[in-house]
């Protein structure tokens, strides 16, 4: 479970990723934000709550800005063009979760956005280097430990 960040302004962030990374933002965002809202079981399709998973943890106290961060990856996604099916489920669960989530108060990111980006980047390219290359650089590894959060990550480096 993962939420992708490769930019500070979310709407180019929504914009660099591939349909089928969109597609999983989308899926993966609301399983975390009906965790947070504790709403699970009553999604359309629902879903067991993923309420200790790290990605879950991250977004806690943002649960505005996971559905902002779903709503435009929504927006992006539909750009590629997608099936009914998924469009009407993904609007079920978006209204339902609408009513828990307070839509005037303000948006603030979280500061671990910016650490993310280029973790992000780099995790991309390799997943898909077709698609990433051109937007962020190829990836090369580094012997250089990083260390962040107590857990020590495996680190890629960008370059173009």
């Amino acid at each position: 479970m993962q939420t992708w960040i490769t930019d500070i302004d979310i709407n180019k962030s929504a914009s660099n990723l591939h349909w089928r990374h969109l597609n999983a933002q989308i899926y993966e965002g609301i399983h975390i934000l009906s965790s947070l809202l504790n709403i699970n079981d009553k999604l359309v399709t629902p879903k067991r709550s993923v309420i200790n998973h790290p990605a879950t943890m991250q977004w806690k106290g943002y649960e505005k800005e996971l559905y902002h961060y779903i709503l435009i990856h929504c927006k992006h996604l539909k750009s590629y063009g997608t099936d009914k099916y998924y469009e009407t489920i993904t609007y079920k669960n978006m209204k339902l979760i609408e009513g828990y989530i307070n839509t005037s108060a303000k948006l603030k990111y979280p500061d671990w956005f910016k650490i993310h980006i280029p973790i992000h980047r780099s995790n991309l390219v390799l997943k898909n280097e077709d698609h990433y290359k051109a937007l962020f650089g190829k990836a090369i590894y580094s012997d250089n430990v990083r260390v962040y959060g107590g857990k020590i990550l495996n680190w890629y480096l960008l370059v173009k």
